[in-house]
């Protein structure tokens, strides 16, 4: 009779309570606690859940539709352990209720623990039975702040953090983390540059020029050196004057001053040119000039001192030799407009007429003595001669080679013995 009313407030259960709020099957069915939604209850019996197969906790299977968490079941045949079982949808697996006659055994004298890791699963075996598996870490929370790193695992954070950076060296320090210029270097450095990636120095103050040393590179090595600013007080003053002799070495390059840039050498210094030199200004020299290269000087030209020509020389403007001037083999003097040789205020002066070719005169090799003139051949060689005057010619030495042209020409002054005509010796 009982059962006959067990079954009947089932159904009513079933069909008429759901369209309630609350419900109740068993005894007392009109006392329900205000809290509940379903309540059971009983002396005699109990709820017996649904009986499934588990043999993969991290399987839903045998279950249909999608997994839902809190779903519970019991495993009664499966080849996981028997028990009751909850599906935890955060984990993706069933979970089995343990009772507390497992927990006994679980810590009991004779209890077996080992543990095994996989990556970050950690699985604990206990007399044989292994968990399901852990998250060794589940989160972990890095930060720095001042080059000191701290960790925050499953949010335990710890106690003091650790420098990331514990050291700088080769031209660099560590402060608090960070990194910053200012070591000395422990090796030979290189920084390779090129024409995209530049290295520039900006904010440079300025220096002093009478205390300051400069940088200079190596060309073959590229390393950075410096020189004191004394070595070049050696060689000019502020002012650009020079403090010694220097010599400029050409190795057969053309040195060229162009534009309105005068040269001028306002010393007792002296000039050697040993390749080209064009001067488009004024050109002053004082000292001993020896051009051994060919030299064109278009402005005006005053050389003070002694000059040696050994190549072409060529003056296009007025050009005045206050000292001596010397052609050596092969060096010529060109000059477009005239050329003076000046002694004291007294000046003499060459000025070449028009001409339809070029003449070269060949001079003597030898100094002339006195009274000697200076003749020419048409070929432009010059050499000395002695001037024919007062002198006595006998009528008997005359011959054919002295015509009537040759005596009256005027070239000589002749003095003719007009006593020895009749004795034929005169």
């Amino acid at each position: 009779m009982k059962l006959v009313i067990f079954i009947l407030s089932f159904i009513l259960t079933v069909i008429v309570f759901p369209l309630c709020a609350q419900n109740k099957i068993g005894d007392n069915p009109q006392d329900i606690k205000p809290a509940s939604l379903l309540e059971l209850e009983s002396v005699s019996k109990g709820l017996r859940l649904s009986r499934i197969q588990i043999d993969d906790v991290n399987s839903w299977t045998p279950m249909v539709g999608t997994p839902i968490s809190g779903v519970l079941v019991f495993n009664d045949s499966g080849t996981a352990s028997k028990g009751l079982y909850y599906w935890d949808i955060v984990k993706n697996q069933w979970v089995r209720v343990v009772n507390t006659a497992e927990l006994t055994a679980l810590v009991s004298a004779s209890t077996t623990v080992s543990n095994a890791v996989t990556d970050n699963t950690l699985v604990t075996k206990v007399n044989g039975v292994s968990s399901l598996g852990e998250d060794i870490i589940k989160n972990n929370n890095l930060s720095i702040v001042n080059g000191e790193l701290t960790s925050a695992v499953n949010g335990v954070v710890s106690p003091s953090g650790v420098h990331v950076l514990v050291s700088a060296d080769n031209g660099l320090v560590q402060t608090n983390g960070n990194v910053q210029l200012g070591g000395a270097l422990t090796k030979p450095t290189s920084i390779l540059v090129s024409s995209g990636n530049t290295l520039s120095l900006l904010g440079l103050q300025s220096g002093d020029q009478s205390n300051d040393n400069l940088l200079v590179i190596s060309p073959l090595t590229g390393e950075i050196r410096q020189i004191g600013v004394s070595l070049l007080s050696n060689i000019y003053t502020v002012d650009g004057s020079l403090t010694g002799p220097r010599k400029v070495t050409l190795n057969s390059n053309p040195l060229t001053f162009v534009g309105a840039n005068n040269v001028s050498i306002l010393s007792s210094g002296d000039l050697v040119a040993g390749g080209a030199l064009s001067v488009a200004g004024t050109t002053t020299l004082n000292g001993v000039s020896i051009l051994n290269g060919i030299t064109t000087l278009n402005g005006v030209t005053t050389l003070n001192g002694a000059t040696t020509h050994n190549a072409l020389n060529t003056f296009n403007a007025m050009s005045q030799f206050n000292g001596s001037v010397v052609l050596n083999s092969n060096a010529t003097v060109s000059a477009n407009a005239n050329i003076t040789f000046a002694t004291g205020v007294n000046q003499t002066t060459f000025k070449a007429g028009t001409q339809i070719s070029n003449i070269n005169y060949t001079l003597p090799t030898s100094a002339p003595t006195d009274g000697q003139v200076m003749i020419s051949t048409s070929a432009g060689d010059l050499s000395w001669t002695t001037a024919l005057k007062n002198v006595t010619i006998p009528i008997s030495s005359l011959t054919a080679a002295l015509k009537d042209n040759d005596i009256d020409n005027g070239a000589y002054q002749q003095i003719w013995s007009w006593n020895t005509l009749g004795t034929g010796t005169g």
